[in-house]
């Protein structure tokens, strides 16, 4: 068993792996749970729509890896892998939501130029 310069016994630093394989450690587990914040902020935009004066909060956010991490440490490349899924899923859902906010944008569109006589539809006959 080796000690790396962290202290953790038993794992050694392969290639690429720092020395301090607690702090790199952590360091992974922070950016990834960062990141599952991000993914979650953006399934529940997509579950439950947000008014327009509030999108610019969502939209301002982008995840950002820190710098320096290294390569993913083997015992969380399962929790990466299903992350990476949510975000495939999230991104079908996205796709499908914006394909259907342009259908519907189209069809306002036609039902716009389709009226001739601009004037509204219905007449009151209570007033």
């Amino acid at each position: 068993m080796t000690t790396g310069s962290g202290g953790t016994r038993g794992v050694a630093a392969g290639p690429g792996e720092p020395a301090d394989t607690a702090a790199w450690q952590t360091a992974w587990h922070s950016a990834l749970g960062a990141l599952e914040l991000e993914v979650d902020a953006a399934e529940q935009l997509l579950r439950q729509p947000v008014d327009a004066a509030d999108l610019p909060g969502y939209l301002g956010r982008s995840f950002q890896p820190p710098p320096g991490l290294g390569p993913l440490p083997m015992e969380l490349a399962d929790r990466a892998r299903r992350l990476l899924e949510r975000q495939l899923e999230l991104a079908e859902g996205l796709t499908t939501a914006m394909q259907a906010n342009r259908a519907q944008a189209m069809l306002a569109k036609r039902m716009r130029a389709d009226r001739s006589d601009p004037r509204p539809v219905f007449v009151d006959r209570a007033g």
